[in-house]
């Protein structure tokens, strides 16, 4: 405690502090880049540091500013409060420094103060100062800031978020096909960038406006991986706007990116590179957009609505201010003493409350069951401490030693409690309550007929229309099958050609036939004596020609014989001289012509006798054969027609008038007529018009649905109990005011893996008597099954194990 007399410390030298409201100021020290925020007095104590020596100056300063005067306890807590912030210029290992942040230490419960030990959810790990980069940066692209491109970016936000509208269902087909594994890389670096972008945009301009910036680094949250820039210079900008700015930066460069994305990915061909990244980009930068502006999560949403309410430290004090309401109404704790802006702390912290509980729900027991799946007990050990760390964070301040006050000396209320938790035992396992089993449901028809195209053709008319109702024979379709036509007249002009010979052979040769056929093998007989004749003449032909060739070959052999003879004889001349040179060579060239001579004849008397009277040979056996083959034919027509013919033309008879009843009968069926009486399901008949049914297509369906036929989905672990016989009531999405009864028929004998369903489901098949046909083919809706009555206490603990000893014990 300080006396009169004590000296006060001195503040330090980097202190900047800045007026943010009418009662707020901002104190940023330099060196430690910490801020702190303070109301009017704090400030002007802090100023008078610098000028006032003892406790009495400071007190005799402070009476003659604010009429009031400060007692030792004030003081005392005053010179903590700026020792602890490290305020002063006292050395670090001072004792009254020391005391004092130890003591700040216990008391301080702000999330984002100085030196507060981080949270495993949200840990900071600085990277780099950006400052000296931004201001390099800022003046080039100033003209961001102006109203011209803001005005410039919304209406390309407006006109980005038209073409995604109109092309949603592209959008949804597209996301599953761009999303392939070879992707992923460049995937997470487009997220990267863009992330870098939406924080760089806070850090700009934070220096746009006259802030400094110090650190970009990397945030875990929920050991997830993510950027961040730290902004908090812009405490000390006195315009709020500017402050609004300062946080809707990153968010207005997301959707400007998003623009951007729409936009490349509408104008780019669809399955390319550019495509399918500005698809995934905009995907994340929108859903991203959703999340950020979320003001439940500590991101830009929260810090927006922090600084329009001018509420520092939102969260905590939101949380507190809450926890202290539960505490009075639940433990009977001293009713909460009024605050400023009370309300929005009041309807914060409850939201911030069970948006926690829902996201303990949703992350941690979702975790919970995919770490027992992929990692066992080890899974089990580890989600379950961090769960415990969560819950303690989630429901800090709940109790407050509140509850064993309220046991203690709260005796009334102990009792209210006890009544209360004993009756809701007695209702929860004593008290009978209907036991259910739930699911959805699906409408199908009692009497479902599906007509078909007995024969292919082309739809010429067509007779009923969708919801028209027919009766067993209508005229439904009528088709037509040119090629049928033309295949039925091909079968009769056959049938008829199968007539005529079949006719004819019953009726036999014609007596004319075999006359004309005697005289032509007497004929043929002739021919043939003529050709015996000129054969008898060629070869005696031929002997005269070769008695010819051999006087030839032996009259050239004698002139070859003299003319050897010769040249021997001119060659001894010729070797004495007594004969010129050239008279040698005549004799030896008439001696080599002789010789060929010799050949010439030789080889055409060869030929000759090979080739032989072959000419006249083949004409006679030509002949030979002619006349042959008529004595045949004679035969035959002098027989008469063989019994197997007719057998074998009946039975061809026979085959083509089965093929041309076969093809009547489809052209009969070209009518397409209805089996049964119902309804006609199917819809836009007459956009058939035209086509082509091939056969065993499906033209249409005819339902009954006078008695439908309900097929409820039920998990597998709700089938227990399902008995037939059992009630049933139907609620319809489309007919959300009426209930249906029906009771349980059977159930299927094996379970189905429905899409998008972790849990395999039974089918409960029930019939439904539906004569004012309320009920469409393929409605849905929710059912419950009556199982009998059990206490809700048994229900849930049932529930309980069951999901304990299947999911996590076997």
């Amino acid at each position: 405690m300080p006396t009169s007399g004590t000296k006060l410390p001195s503040i330090r030298k980097d202190l900047i502090v800045r007026k943010v409201a009418d009662d707020e100021f901002v104190v940023k020290t330099c060196s430690r880049q910490e801020y702190f925020c303070i109301g009017n007095e704090e400030h002007f104590l802090l100023t008078q540091l610098q000028v006032t020596q003892t406790v009495d100056e400071l007190c005799n300063v402070f009476e003659r500013e604010f009429g009031d005067s400060l007692s030792d306890e004030e003081i005392d807590e005053f010179l903590q409060l700026v020792r602890s912030r490290g305020l002063t210029d006292e050395p670090e290992d001072s004792p009254a420094k020391q005391t004092a942040t130890a003591a700040a230490a216990v008391a301080d419960d702000d999330e984002d103060a100085p030196g507060k030990q981080q949270s495993i959810l949200f840990y900071r790990l600085p990277l780099f100062d950006p400052d000296r980069l931004f201001a390099a940066i800022e003046p080039r692209v100033r003209w961001i800031w102006t109203r011209g491109f803001f005005t410039f970016s919304i209406l390309m936000i407006l006109a980005a978020a038209v073409v995604l509208w109109t092309n949603r269902l592209e959008l949804v087909s597209g996301f599953s096909q761009a999303m392939r594994w070879e992707m992923l890389i460049i995937v997470g670096l487009a997220i990267f960038a863009a992330t870098a972008l939406h924080e760089f945009a806070h850090g700009m301009t934070c220096k746009h406006f006259g802030g400094e910036v110090h650190e970009v680094g990397l945030l875990l949250m929920f050991f997830m991986p993510c950027l961040f820039c730290n902004v908090s210079d812009a405490w000390l900008i006195p315009e709020k706007s500017k402050r609004l700015w300062i946080t809707a930066a990153g968010a207005m460069c997301d959707l400007c990116l998003w623009a951007v994305c729409v936009f490349i990915w509408r104008i780019t061909i669809q399955d390319s590179l550019v495509n399918h990244l500005s698809l995934v980009m905009l995907t994340v930068c929108g859903s991203r957009g959703f999340i950020n502006l979320n003001p439940l999560l500590r991101f830009d949403g929260y810090y927006l609505v922090s600084d329009w309410l001018a509420i520092p430290n939102l969260r905590r004090r939101s949380m507190d201010y809450w926890m202290q309401h539960l505490r009075y109404l639940l433990w009977g704790a001293d009713r909460p003493t009024p605050q400023a802006r009370g309300r929005a702390l009041f309807i914060y912290g409850l939201f911030s409350w069970c948006f926690a509980l829902v996201l303990l729900d949703i992350i941690f027991l979702r975790l919970l069951k995919f770490a027992v799946d992929e990692f066992g007990v080890v899974g089990i050990v580890f989600t379950g401490l961090l769960l415990v760390y969560a819950v303690r964070r989630v429901f800090k301040g709940f109790f407050a030693s509140e509850f064993m006050k309220m046991i203690k000396f709260r005796h009334k209320r102990t009792i209210i409690w006890a009544v209360g938790v004993l009756g809701a035992i007695g209702v929860l396992f004593v008290i009978p309550v209907p036991f259910y089993a739930t699911g959805t449901f699906e409408v199908r028809p009692g009497v479902l007929f599906e007509v078909r195209a007995l024969v292919g053709g082309f739809v010429r008319a067509i007779n009923i229309e969708e919801g028209a109702h027919v009766n067993a024979g209508d005229v439904l379709v009528r088709l037509e099958s040119p090629d049928l036509a033309s295949q039925i007249e091909t079968k009769r002009a056959e049938l008829r050609e199968s007539d005529a010979k079949l006719a004819k052979f019953r009726l036999g040769p014609r007596p004319e036939e075999v006359t004309m056929q005697r005289n032509r093998v007497e004929r043929l007989t002739t021919w043939c004596e003529l050709g015996n004749k000129d054969l008898q003449r060629a070869k005696q032909e031929l002997e005269n020609e070769i008695v010819v060739l051999d006087n030839r070959v032996q009259q050239t052999k004698t002139e070859l014989t003299f003319a050897k003879s010769e040249y021997s004889h001119s060659q001894r001349l010729y070797n004495l001289g007594a004969l010129a040179g050239t008279q040698l060579k005549f004799e030896q060239k008439g001696l080599i012509v002789l010789e060929s001579r010799l050949n010439s004849v030789e080889a055409e008397r060869r030929a000759r006798v090979a080739n032989g009277a072959r000419a006249a040979e083949a004409e006679v056996a030509r002949r030979q054969q002619e006349l042959a083959d008529a004595k045949s034919q004679l035969l035959l027509l002098e027989v008469g027609t063989r019994p197997e013919d007719i057998t074998g033309e009946e039975a061809h008879r026979e085959r083509v008038q089965k093929e041309l009843l076969f093809l009547e009968s489809q052209q009969v069926r070209l009518e397409i007529h209805a089996s049964v009486s119902g309804v006609i399901a199917t819809p836009r008949m007459q956009e058939k018009m035209g086509q082509l049914a091939i056969q065993g297509s499906p033209i249409c369906v005819i339902e009954d649905a006078s008695t439908s036929q309900v097929e409820i989905s039920v998990d597998e672990s709700s089938v227990e109990g399902i008995e037939p016989g059992q009630s049933i009531r139907l609620k319809a999405r489309a007919l959300p005011f009426r209930t249906f009864n029906a009771i349980v028929d059977r159930i299927a004998p094996a379970a189905t893996q429905k899409e998008n369903v972790q849990e395999n489901v039974l089918i409960v098949y029930c019939t439904l008597d539906n004569e004012s046909e309320e009920l469409k083919s393929g409605m849905t809706g929710f059912a419950r099954i009556d199982r009998g009555r059990k206490s809700l206490g048994v229900v849930i603990i049932t529930k309980v194990f069951r999901y304990l000893r299947t999911e996590f014990w076997w």
